[in-house]
């Protein structure tokens, strides 16, 4: 399914993983060298600084390349521009193809431009071709994010495919009657949760999986994000009143309005909480993320000190929080501890990870069996034992 080299993916993988070991000083330079000498890897993949230059130049030579090619055909309607993104979506996705075969590119700048383009320029092409309604063009989005997220692996792409496949559920809903409409956003929730044990089990317990660990993880942090946003009482009142009719309804009124200010306090609390106790840093994260908008939110409706006043006092409480906590984990407390993460929560994928890097410490020389009991050739008597046995 994955277009890159399985075996560079995987070479890859153990040269990150012996990288981190290196600057965290459990393996030698020797020891390093020697793992990226055993494992390695022909893509093509430069620094980031080259990788934005080549994007741009490659976003720059296409869009002149289809504006020329416009220009000769001197399309009339929206009918032929609608084939011709497409058309130029395939070539787009054609070379592709090519320069990850051929020239072994990956994440170089090059592949992401082609990789974009491709995607735009056929929804575009699609949507222009015909007046879909919304949750068809969400569909026709998720099913061209999906294919780019497991054909190169690509985080966005995954995050976009979430936020499609929550869309699709939206817009279909948004056109139904009032009981649809007041479920709707628990019927959000439910799918953000659906999707995010879905990343979690797929990315963290099967080594099948590998090479899609990090949209495995885009997949289950976007979708605790969704989860919050879907139960947060600003996006539900403000969503309900601007796409919904208030039916003579006062302007501030939300139907079971206080299920939702529950969702919003209660949220960020239960993700740092589940956090702490799995060990999980992206749930913390999320969780501390969320903490912002809950204060916002409370704010939005209810506030209690000018904005610079709040701000200022917020800025200096994460500090002196930051300042205590990294203090106080500079020893390992807990689990805990403020040195540099290299999380693996996956104990095949460390067997495997040990292994690799136990066996790229040998040394090569052949095998002295100097020492060992060879039978034959030999010649012995007495006890009726013949010569030469």
């Amino acid at each position: 399914m994955i277009a890159y080299n399985k075996i560079w993916l995987d070479n890859l993988y153990l040269r990150n993983e012996a990288a981190l070991s290196f600057r965290k000083g459990q393996i030698s330079s020797g020891e390093y060298d020697a793992v990226r000498e055993k494992y390695p890897v022909g893509f093509y993949t430069p620094n980031i600084f080259v990788r934005i230059g080549l994007f741009i130049l490659t976003i720059v030579i296409a869009v002149f390349s289809f504006a020329l090619l416009a220009l000769l055909l001197i399309l009339s309607n929206d009918a032929a521009y609608s084939a011709m993104l497409i058309l130029y979506a395939f070539i787009s996705y054609g070379t592709l193809e090519f320069i990850i075969r051929s020239k072994k590119h990956f994440r170089s700048g090059v592949d992401d431009a082609l990789l974009w383009m491709s995607g735009i320029l056929f929804i575009s092409g699609c949507c222009l071709l015909h007046s879909w309604p919304a949750w068809l063009n969400a569909l026709i989005i998720f099913l061209v994010c999906a294919w780019l997220c497991l054909r190169f692996a690509n985080r966005i792409m995954a995050a976009l495919s979430v936020l499609a496949i929550l869309a699709i559920l939206f817009f279909s809903c948004s056109i139904g009657g009032t009981m649809v409409r007041m479920i709707l956003p628990f019927l959000l929730m439910m799918l953000s949760i659906v999707i995010y044990f879905l990343g979690n089990t797929t990315g963290r317990r099967k080594i099948k999986n590998a090479y899609y660990r990090e949209c495995c993880l885009v997949l289950s942090v976007v979708a605790l994000v969704c989860i919050y946003v879907s139960g947060n009482y600003y996006t539900v009142r403000e969503t309900s009143h601007m796409m919904f009719p208030s039916d003579g309804k006062p302007e501030g009124s939300l139907p079971m309005g206080w299920i939702f200010w529950i969702f919003t306090i209660l949220l960020p609390v239960i993700y740092i909480y589940r956090g702490i106790i799995k060990k999980n840093i992206w749930l913390i994260r999320v969780g501390l993320l969320l903490v912002a908008a809950m204060i916002f939110t409370i704010r939005y409706y209810h506030p209690v000190l000018p904005v610079e006043t709040a701000m200022i006092g917020g800025g200096i409480l994460l500090l002196l929080t930051a300042y205590a906590l990294i203090s106080f984990l500079q020893v390992p407390k807990y689990g805990f501890s403020d040195e540099e993460n290299g999380e693996q929560n996956e104990p095949a994928v460390m067997n495997l990870e040990s292994l690799a890097i136990a066996q790229s410490f040998d040394s090569g020389l052949p095998e002295d069996n100097s020492s060992q009991t060879r039978f034959g050739g030999g010649s012995g008597g007495g006890g009726g034992a013949g010569s030469e046995f």
